[in-house]
């Protein structure tokens, strides 16, 4: 069931998220826009920034961006290049302002 969101609660919010587990082929969420979280698998910051293939909403084309570690990207993401971040080093979770179920 959908939960009914305003939109001023809507703006600017995460209010559906989800790992990525896979990256053999692309990540996307069917066409909708999302927000990343890359965090180290060993709990400590290493870098403050980590470089991932994607490409962002306004492209049609894969760039490799520099992602803050810890903390969710402002950058607003088309898909997740298909090996585009090491998944044996770090975690990455997905995040969207509107409803999306897998």
């Amino acid at each position: 069931m959908k939960q009914y969101i305003s939109e001023s609660v809507f703006a600017g919010r995460i209010v559906n998220f989800g790992k990525v587990t896979d990256l053999s082929a692309d990540f996307t969420l069917s066409g909708r826009p999302f927000s990343v979280l890359i965090v180290p698998k060993d709990g400590t910051e290493s870098q403050s920034h980590v470089a991932m293939s994607v490409k962002a909403w306004a492209s049609d084309t894969f760039a490799s961006f520099p992602f803050p570690e810890g903390d969710w990207s402002p950058l607003l993401v088309k898909a997740v290049e298909a090996s585009g971040l090491d998944l044996t080093a770090y975690d990455l979770y997905w995040g969207t302002g509107e409803w999306y179920n897998e």
